[in-house]
């Protein structure tokens, strides 16, 4: 995890090139941008290639201090060089196809995206699973990762000229004026990285110094529930992204207002089922997973579970701003957010512990983002609070007080035995499908969704 964290850091070094690069084509899609649309890719993937060099450079320079950092216990330093090294060399050659992966995308084939990192996911677990059995020890993570990046490149070089036939690689066209164009909008987007690392990497750096690696195990596995429902909703929210910048982009405000509040009901009113699914079997989770010792509290699930609710609802409004590039106020209200959140933070671990580092996500996230950012949006949109409360607000207050009733209802049942729990779990997600279904989607998105499956 503190490995992770440390990379998070290293991964700056992309400074927004990714996120521009997507979002510019995305907005150029209608404007019939296709050798404009081309350059862009060429030039993003020659600084992504740079980029991956630095990223080794510097990592092999820093790796001697690493192991000297952090209060590691017993566990070997040479070991710890060794896993860290290969984990560099793993994150560095996973920069160039991000800007292949991003065509994919802003040419609005979300399907052929999801499906290709889910199966590259899948084959990069088996390989670590099979090298893990074969006694690689740690190593085996950042093996199988290296060997699954570089098969990436073939599947990426391909699957980006079918979503875009011109794609050619010309390093005629690689030159400081286009470079220049992606760094004008990728400066907002590194800025609002910056702020990220540190709103979410911090925590556990924070831990290994004031704490132990010991305690920073017990956070990250009981934040973990928490991480994976969040990027499940966030992966919602980025399919968005490409088709509202591509509407932005021919000038279609009204069009993008009308998406914008149809989709905010579905992804806010998962992310309060989510808190409250967190709150009511995280602990059940953590347990299944690797037993009751590496639970770290009932509160500090409820605090990840507020967590995850301002995580999205900041989300959900800052890609409709970042899709039509208008990135300032978003960047500043985050970078605010991340000094808020350093200060609290090395303030209250030192009082709270664990909680105490939580506690401080959430106060800045309250104090900052979770509310200004949608008010840009709205403003953006021209959307009158009053038009937000009628289309969104009243339909996530509902759905979060039936689902607090079914936590409570289920709550009961969980713990008695394997089979009432396994029964809690599968009703609570039966009721709060429904609730979606009936309350969060509105009859037109149903009956898209219906003729989906029915197809």
């Amino acid at each position: 995890m503190i490995i992770g964290s440390v990379l998070g850091y290293m991964g700056l070094m992309d400074f927004g090139i990714t996120g521009a690069t997507t979002a510019i084509i995305a907005k150029s899609n209608t404007q019939k941008k296709e050798t404009y649309i081309n350059t862009i890719i060429n030039n993003a993937f020659a600084l992504q290639v740079l980029i991956s060099l630095l990223i080794v450079i510097f990592g092999l320079l820093f790796s001697s201090y690493f192991p000297t950092m952090f209060n590691i216990g017993n566990y070997d330093k040479e070991d710890a060089w060794r896993v860290f090294v290969m984990a560099i060399i793993g994150y560095g050659i996973s920069f160039p196809p991000k800007s292949l992966k991003g065509l994919i995308r802003a040419r609005q084939m979300i399907s052929l995206a999801v499906w290709l990192e889910f199966i590259l996911f899948i084959i990069v677990t088996a390989l670590n699973l099979y090298l893990l059995h074969l006694g690689f020890g740690l190593l085996a993570l950042p093996l199988g990762t290296i060997a699954v990046r570089l098969l990436a490149y073939p599947i990426y070089i391909y699957f980006a000229k079918k979503a875009y036939p011109q794609l050619h690689f010309d390093l005629s066209v690689v030159n400081l004026k286009h470079m220049k164009e992606i760094f004008g909008v990728s400066a907002y987007w590194f800025v609002g990285m910056i702020a990220a690392m540190i709103i979410y990497s911090t925590d556990t750096i924070l831990i290994g110094m004031f704490m132990s690696t010991a305690m920073v195990t017990m956070y990250a596995l009981t934040f973990r529930l928490s991480e994976v429902l969040r990027e499940f909703i966030y992966s919602i929210n980025f399919t968005l992204m490409p088709g509202i910048g591509q509407i932005m982009g021919s000038g279609d405000k009204n069009k993008a207002r009308d998406i914008y509040l149809r989709s905010q009901p579905i992804i806010l009113s998962l992310s309060a089922v989510g808190a409250v699914f967190i709150s009511l079997f995280n602990q059940v989770f953590v347990s299944f997973w690797v037993g009751d010792a590496y639970f770290a509290g009932q509160a500090l699930s409820l605090i990840f579970g507020a967590i995850l609710f301002t995580s999205v609802v900041f989300h959900a409004s800052s890609l409709v701003i970042s899709a039509d590039l208008k990135l300032k106020e978003v960047t500043t209200t985050r970078i605010v957010e991340a000094i808020i959140n350093i200060v609290l933070s090395i303030w209250l671990i030192q009082n709270y512990g664990l909680n105490g580092v939580a506690l401080a996500t959430l106060m800045a996230a309250i104090l900052t983002s979770f509310w200004y950012v949608p008010y840009i949006t709205m403003r953006h949109l021209d959307i009158s609070f009053k038009t937000w409360i009628h289309f969104i607000g009243y339909k996530i207050i509902i759905i979060f007080l039936f689902s607090m009733a079914s936590a409570f209802i289920c709550k009961q049942y969980i713990g008695s035995s394997n089979t009432l729990t396994l029964l809690a779990f599968t009703g609570f997600c039966i009721i709060n499908a429904l609730l979606l279904w009936i309350i969060a989607l509105d009859k037109e998105t149903k009956g898209i969704v219906y003729a989906k499956f029915k197809r």
